[in-house]
């Protein structure tokens, strides 16, 4: 499902032809950046009354 070794190679030849070799590295802080904020996010994520480790989404009123 994945790549292999030359669909990567195939990859990064029509990155350089789209972006060219110099923007390559720009574009993959930019992607890293993203990626990281994304996963950060997830995990700030909390729902509005419901506290974390509560389980079974429970709200405060609940688990008291």
């Amino acid at each position: 499902m994945f790549p292999g070794g030359s669909e990567w190679v195939l990859i990064f030849l029509v990155g350089i032809i789209f972006f060219g070799a110099k923007r390559i590295p720009e574009v993959a802080r930019s992607l890293g950046a993203a990626a990281r904020e994304f996963r950060t996010g997830l995990q700030e994520t909390n729902p509005i009354g419901v506290e974390k480790g509560a389980g079974h989404g429970k709200t405060r009123e609940q688990n008291r």
